[in-house]
């Protein structure tokens, strides 16, 4: 982490960029928490690739990394945050409100922990509603890809606490 120094990380505007590249990027990680922020992804479009690497550096100076190799292009970003307000909404709480929506979702809640099953588009549905309710910094939320050699479908487990 470049000279530990501490960013200011709004997940609104992180996911505003991502947003703008959907189609061609896969998120292979992403961890949000009282720490640290870090994001893994791929895309194979060399224009998203350098959309998102102008983009995020602005924000995060040297420690968005970027490379290319055989017509893969991954971005990683790692750096230390400031503390963001937990919410005040409970998870499962959280959980009763998106049981009220038409999201083609699987959750399940463990150990206060509210546990998602969804593919790219539910993601950014999920993503997009905790936004517009001004939820998406108050979480612990971890994202990663769900590795499934059977099939080509692309899906995400979401864990928010």
């Amino acid at each position: 982490l470049l000279f530990e120094k501490t960013y200011r990380v709004n997940m609104d505007s992180i996911f505003k960029v991502l947003n703008e590249e959907y189609p061609s990027i896969i998120i292979e990680k992403l961890d949000y928490n009282d720490r640290e922020f870090a994001i893994k992804m791929k895309t194979l479009n060399k224009k998203s690739f350098y959309n998102i690497i102008n983009k995020m550096s602005i924000p995060f100076d040297m420690n968005v990394k970027g490379s290319h190799l055989n017509d893969l292009y991954s971005i990683n970003i790692n750096l230390l945050k400031k503390n963001n307000n937990k919410s005040k909404l409970k998870v499962d709480e959280l959980s009763k409100e998106l049981s009220d929506l038409s999201l083609d979702i699987k959750k399940e809640i463990y150990k206060d922990k509210l546990i998602i099953v969804a593919d790219k588009s539910n993601l950014f549905t999920l993503i997009n509603l905790l936004n517009k309710l001004n939820l998406l910094n108050s979480y612990n939320i971890n994202i990663e890809l769900i590795k499934n050699i059977s099939s080509n479908l692309e899906l995400y487990q979401v864990i928010i606490d």
